[in-house]
C-alpha cells in the first residue's frame, strides 16, 4: 500500500510542474507583449503623428476623388475632362503607402493630344527627352519625379474612346 500512496503523490508533483511550467510560460507571453506594445508606441508615435501617415489614414478612409489630385500631384496639372479610373482605386491606396502617389486616369481625346498637352503645361518641370517618347513622358524637377504613361484606348465606335494614362509621382528625399 505505500507504493500506491507513493504514486500518487508523485503523479500530483508531476500535475504542479506542469501547471507552474504553464503559469510561467503565460506569464512570460504577457510581459512579452506588453514590453512590444511599450517599445512600438515609443518608436512609433513619430511616424503616427507624421502628416505623411495621416494622409495615408485619410485616404484609406475617404476615396481619392479629382478635388484630392492639386494636393496628391503638386505642380502637375490634369487634362481637361479627365477622371480617375475606379479599376485602379486600390493600386492608387497602395502607391500611397509606399509614399509615392501613382493615380490612373480616363481623358475623354486621343494619346497624342493628352501627351502634347503634358508637353506644353508642364510648367516648372524639366523634361527628360532621353528617356520620353510618344507613351512615356518623363519630368524632373528639385526634389521630384514624374511619369506620365499613355495607354490609347479602342476608339469610340468599338466601345471605348479617349486616352487612359497614369500619373506618378515621387518625391525625392527632402523634397516638398
Amino acid at each position: 500500500m505505500a507504493r500506491s500512496g507513493a504514486k500518487r503523490h508523485s503523479g500530483r508533483i508531476w500535475w504542479w510542474i506542469i501547471g507552474g511550467l504553464a503559469a510561467a510560460g503565460y506569464l512570460a507571453v504577457l510581459l512579452g507583449a506588453t514590453a512590444a506594445a511599450f517599445t512600438a508606441a515609443r518608436y512609433l508615435r513619430p511616424v503616427i503623428a507624421s502628416p505623411e501617415f495621416r494622409q495615408v489614414v485619410h485616404a484609406a478612409q475617404h476615396p481619392i476623388t479629382e478635388a484630392d489630385l492639386p494636393r496628391l500631384l503638386p505642380g502637375i496639372p490634369i487634362y481637361p475632362g479627365a477622371r480617375l479610373d475606379p479599376r485602379f482605386r486600390e493600386q492608387t491606396m497602395s502607391s500611397l503607402l509606399q509614399g509615392e502617389v501613382r493615380v490612373h486616369l480616363t481623358a475623354p481625346a486621343s494619346a497624342s493630344k493628352v501627351g502634347a498637352f503634358y508637353r506644353t503645361h508642364m510648367k516648372g518641370w524639366a523634361s527628360r527627352p532621353d528617356v520620353s517618347d510618344e507613351g512615356v513622358l518623363l519630368y524632373e524637377r528639385e526634389g521630384a519625379q514624374c511619369w506620365i504613361s499613355l495607354m490609347p484606348r479602342l476608339p469610340l465606335g468599338l466601345g471605348g474612346g479617349g486616352t487612359g494614362y497614369a500619373i506618378h509621382y515621387v518625391e525625392n528625399e527632402g523634397g516638398r
